[in-house]
């Protein structure tokens, strides 16, 4: 605090003060010595940084994070301390010798880091030929641990090109981890001595792994965690949103998770590190002229209609099968993918994978890895080929050409293969999409002939001068010779577009019910026969029409003003607009602080002043 926030803080508690100047003064004295002090703090500490060569860490965790799922895979403690072994060697008690003892290093702490990367090293090369069940590959990763350490990469089968950046990933994910560790774990604590760190670090992977949702089931495990009325509600959700998840979190982290995978890599970290040299980029020439007919381009080439299945839906993902069909000819392949297959992409296809064997529903297919499966691809393909497919512009072309590259076959697919047509591209061409509203021409075509030189005009946003705090924007402005003006409201229900009117008046939160008579009225408590009535009164036109158009029916409804309705809607909305809009417009009247004096009973006494004068004017008019 300064010398004028001293002064009020200390006035505040009702103790006499200083005056600012003199607490200045006292300032200047007292900070030559706190400047004086620090500076021999940092020459005590710096003759300390000297003497002491190394530190001393009882405690050590280490963990290993996935580059692609972002979770831990393992982790392991070190430890040189345990309270129970120093209480029974203190004590000399043989009878609690039996314990969960948590002591399992007795080097330097130097030498503790460096310990446990090369034990997770250890385990991720067992677990890793272990999956593959590659014994003698195993027997030599585990031989070229240890050179590795010390810059010997001779017995190394990956570690072709050391003097180049390892792209080791992104750091984030072992930050976030190692943040969550500390929380529950401080350094300014010793749990080290016991099972609590253990049990502390085990606590922070599982919330890495599968959030605060590892409580509830750690909880279920030891059956102290009932039924809770959210479950009890989730169950009575319909199962498509019980698999997908009803979140708003959930869906939005979805929708972005796959506009990402449909992007492909727009963006990654060390990008220096990568080792493909980027060609040589020319000028990019002016876009020709496109000609639709499709035969002109293709000349004498063959046909060839194909179709890919991928672990997943990105660009980046690996081929699982190949399928094509030139006249008679068929090709179809599986591929052994190196990426986990999806579950949706499972379900599509009915293909799984466990170790070294491909499933299809169940049963094991004859597969190929992907070079091989390239190469017969290549052989099969007729000279001149043009591979047709359905969306294969955004997806399946750039998976093949990035599998080929990958494989090195990029010239040989070139050498016979011309090209690659989208039929979406093309049918799109042939069937153009309608870019008007689909209700605007059957409603116009039905308006012309019961109206003479009907006109429509596209408006916007209407303001009443009498109620100037309320606005309209219809759809549209009908003038006829025979009627005059009316507003148009068009409504295209999107979840009863396959249906009928009728069948969707059946639904008790439809806008549009029968009558005595059997026919489709709009409802007149529905918010949609307030929002006609509203646009009618701002436009101050005697009736409107009101359009619901499905892809089975049209309904076009004549709207009459009502008036008693709109001075009701003029009331609330004036009432709203006084006690809400308006002093919040002022003065913040609902966000002001506490402190501040309120705005309202101004607001109040401005408007009965105005109202008081406006009656005034009337009476002097009278008179």
């Amino acid at each position: 605090m300064g010398p004028v926030q001293t002064v009020n803080f200390v006035t505040a508690l009702n103790v006499p003060c200083i005056s600012p100047n003199n607490l200045k003064s006292r300032e200047r004295e007292i900070g030559k010595t706190i400047e004086e002090y620090a500076l021999t703090s940092c020459k005590k500490a710096l003759e300390e940084e000297y003497l002491m060569n190394s530190y001393n860490f009882i405690p050590g965790h280490a963990t290993v994070i996935g580059n692609l799922s972002g979770k831990c895979l393992h982790f392991r403690l070190k430890s040189t301390d345990c309270r129970k072994c120093n209480y029974i060697d203190e004590k000399d008690d043989a009878s609690e010798k039996d314990h969960d003892c948590r002591r399992n290093y007795s080097g330097s702490s130097n030498a503790m880091e460096p310990a446990l990367a090369v034990e997770m090293d250890m385990l991720y090369a067992i677990k890793q030929n272990t999956s593959k069940g590659d014994i003698e590959n195993l027997k030599s990763t585990i031989d070229a641990i240890v050179p590795h350490a010390f810059g010997d990469y001779s017995l190394c089968s990956s570690c072709e090109n050391t003097n180049k950046l390892a792209n080791l990933g992104s750091s984030q994910s072992n930050e976030s981890l190692n943040f969550v560790i500390s929380t529950k774990a401080p350094k300014s604590k010793h749990f080290g001595g016991s099972q609590s760190l253990g049990y502390r670090v085990a606590s922070a992977v599982s919330q890495k792994n599968d959030g605060r949702n590892y409580v509830v089931e750690v909880n279920k495990t030891h059956r102290l965690y009932p039924e809770s009325e959210r479950e009890k509600r989730q169950k009575l959700l319909p199962q498509h949103i019980r698999e997908n998840g009803g979140t708003k979190k959930g869906s939005r982290l979805r929708s972005v998770r796959s506009k990402e995978i449909r992007e492909g890599d727009s963006y990654t970290s060390a990008i220096s590190s990568i080792e493909e040299e980027s060609p040589y980029i020319e000028e990019i020439p002016s876009r020709p002229a496109e000609n639709d007919n499709i035969n002109l381009h293709l000349g004498n080439t063959a046909t060839v209609f194909f179709d890919l299945e991928t672990t997943g839906l990105g660009i980046s993902c690996d081929i699982t099968q190949i399928a094509a069909v030139f006249g008679t000819n068929k090709f179809s392949q599986y591929v052994m993918p190196l990426q986990p297959i999806t579950i949706a992409a499972s379900k599509v296809t009915g293909l799984t994978r466990f170790g070294n064997v491909l499933y299809r529903n169940g049963i094991p297919v004859p597969h190929q890895n992907s070079k091989e499966c390239l190469k017969e691809l290549i052989t099969w393909l007729p000279e001149n080929a043009v591979l047709f497919g359905h969306n294969v512009k955004s997806f399946d072309a750039k998976i093949i050409i990035k599998a080929l590259t990958d494989e090195n076959l990029i010239n040989d697919f070139e050498s016979k293969c011309n090209g690659v047509v989208d039929t979406l591209h093309v049918l799109e061409l042939h069937t153009p999409i309608e870019t008007c509203c689909p209700a605007d021409q059957p409603e116009l075509d039905k308006l012309r002939k019961e109206h003479e030189n009907l006109k429509v005009e596209e408006v916007g946003f209407f303001i009443n001068p009498n109620v100037p705090f309320i606005g309209a924007s219809p759809d549209g402005i009908v003038t006829c010779d025979c009627c005059g003006q009316a507003v148009v409201e068009i409504k295209c229900p999107f979840c009863k577009k396959h249906d009928s009117l009728e069948n969707a008046s059946d639904d008790k939160n439809f806008y549009l019910k029968k009558d005595n008579d059997g026919n489709l009225k709009l409802y007149t408590k529905h918010m949609y026969y307030y929002q006609v009535q509203t646009q009618l009164g701002i436009c101050q036109m005697e009736s409107g029409y009101f359009v619901v158009w499905t892809e089975k029916d049209l309904h076009i409804e004549q709207i009459v003003f009502n008036n008693e309705l709109w001075k009701e809607i003029c009331d609330k909305s004036k009432h709203l607009f006084i006690t809400a809009i308006l002093p919040e417009l002022i003065g913040k009247f609902y966000s002001r602080l506490p402190n501040r004096q309120p705005l309202k009973p101004v607001v109040n006494n401005y408007l009965c002043e105005k109202e008081s004068k406006s009656k005034d004017n009337n009476e002097q008019n009278t008179e």
